[in-house]
């Protein structure tokens, strides 16, 4: 039951994302391809512009489809529905959680696809500009995968990706928890401006907290680079690849991690609650 929920909160809300997705796309295309045919930057600049206001709407789109998805499809005439069906709350919960989840990784896959092609086209057009100062692309791609960027990308995604989804499920369940909150008898009026003054104060409480206590588990080393004006492009750039580093704090990590999983479970526990005693619709 679990699966057609998600699959079913998933098919009412794509058309949301759709467009825009496809929009954002078109113009990354756009854009990495006048990087190499338009000399005087005019059509860069306008496809660069472009596509920025497609992400930030994108973006903008994601949060408020979200919102959508939970109060719209909870406590409105397809709320009544939901939460009448045979499945627990816990279930409609963890499917609201799923489906807010795989929207947000998409638009996140999104960004990245839209970085990719436009880092891509930089580095083929500075490439080939730079093999007429005597280098080949094998050794072009030796000489960066010597400075262990590579390793240092590598490592700074793999540890990052469990605290990304973590903070994820985190912002989820607090904007989950404080629409079912203002859905219930202890909110009679005014429903939205008071859901966006208990979203600002928990989220402010929480980071503070996570600030104070916990801070952030990867610092990144100061970068000690010297830069020669008659220095040539690529021991510029190899010089720069071989200044980035950073060390993470495991002490830090794991806080964060108990941090992230402490109020899942305690927003979550809080959720359920809330629609088994307190839930009024309307």
């Amino acid at each position: 039951m679990l699966r057609k929920l998600v699959k079913h909160d998933i098919l009412s809300t794509y058309r949301d994302f759709a467009g825009l997705y496809m929009g954002m796309f078109a113009f990354a295309l756009l854009a990495a391809v006048s990087i190499n045919m338009d000399q005087r930057g005019v059509l860069l600049g306008i496809s660069i512009f472009t596509l920025t206001g497609f992400s930030l709407a994108t973006a903008i789109v994601t949060f408020v489809s979200i919102i959508r998805l939970f109060s719209k499809r909870m406590f409105s005439t397809e709320g009544y529905l939901t939460l009448t069906l045979p499945v627990t709350h816990k279930q409609t919960v963890l499917a609201k959680l799923l489906t807010g989840a795989f929207w947000s990784m998409m638009t996140s896959l999104m960004f990245a696809l839209v970085g990719a092609i436009l880092a891509g086209s930089v580095w083929l057009s500075i490439a080939d500009r730079l093999l007429f100062e005597g280098y080949t692309w094998p050794q072009l791609w030796n000489m960066v995968m010597e400075t262990g960027i590579m390793r240092v990308l590598t490592s700074g995604i793999l540890m990052g990706i469990p605290l990304g989804i973590m903070e994820m499920f985190y912002s989820l369940i607090i904007l989950l928890a404080v629409i079912v909150f203002v859905n219930t008898s202890y909110v009679k009026k005014n429903k939205t401006a008071i859901g966006i003054l208990v979203f600002l104060a928990v989220n402010m409480f929480l980071n503070s907290i996570r600030t104070n206590f916990i801070a952030g588990p990867v610092s990144v080393d100061e970068l000690n680079i010297r830069i020669l004006p008659n220095m040539r492009v690529i021991p510029q750039v190899l010089a720069i690849l071989r200044g980035f580093e950073y060390e993470i704090n495991w002490l830090q990590y794991g806080g964060l991690i108990v941090f992230y999983v402490i109020v899942l479970a305690g927003f979550g526990y809080l959720t359920i609650w809330l629609l088994n005693h307190k839930l009024e619709l309307e």
